[in-house]
């Protein structure tokens, strides 16, 4: 609470450990932290065993953890699934992404949440190969699948794809998008050299800005 000068560890599931807790479970890869406030907060990640959606929610703090339940899509209750947890678009409107490996290959399904992560639907499309996700707003979002940003302005209902005019591939690390036109890149190559690009038209073309 003070910028970061000094911390308080409200929670260990270390059962080596004296006061550990087991609602967050020791077990399971944790894979993103998504903070809403200095109460609220959701920790996703894998399993590895079929059909089981890691994602847990505190609203304390992260004094205690509550396991929060999402259906997996129909058809892939045998496949592994993982989660980063939700971005929020706003305190009620939440996207979770959810990677889905099976037979079928590496799909991306999004589950949209209007009651600040209470319920989840999943939205009608499965993405291939779907990757790192942003929404700018309630409405407006974006997903990188290796070769196309997704791009959607009802909600995750329907997509549109945006092919870029520079071919990231593997060495696409990130992005983030600051409005439906303005959005950065950051790549990385085999040598460990960064870059960094940015669009003006939603992700069409691409300019760079240092490497």
């Amino acid at each position: 609470e003070d910028g970061g000068t000094t911390w308080n560890q409200t929670y260990t599931n270390d059962p080596n450990q004296q006061g550990a807790g087991s609602s967050l479970p020791l077990g399971g890869l944790k894979d993103g932290l998504s903070p809403v406030d200095m109460q609220v907060a959701w920790v996703g990640g894998v399993t590895y065993t079929p059909g089981a959606i890691y994602l847990y929610q505190t609203q304390d703090g992260g004094m205690n953890w509550t396991q929060v339940s999402v259906p997996v899509p129909s058809g892939y209750e045998q496949a592994q699934v993982e989660t980063r947890g939700p971005l929020f678009a706003s305190s009620n409107t939440a996207y979770l992404p959810l990677s889905i490996s099976s037979q079928n290959g590496v799909l991306m399904a999004v589950y949209v949440s209007h009651d600040s992560g209470k319920t989840w639907t999943r939205t009608p499309t499965l993405i291939t190969q779907g990757g790192q996700m942003d929404f700018v707003s309630e409405k407006d979002g974006i997903i990188w699948n290796g070769t196309n940003f997704y791009v959607t302005h009802d909600g995750a209902q329907t997509w549109t794809t945006v092919t870029p005019d520079v071919a990231f591939a593997e060495s696409f690390a990130g992005m983030d998008f600051v409005s439906t036109s303005v959005g950065f890149v950051i790549t990385s190559d085999a040598s460990g050299a960064h870059g960094l690009y940015k669009t003006a038209d939603g992700g069409a073309t691409w300019n760079v800005l240092g490497k």
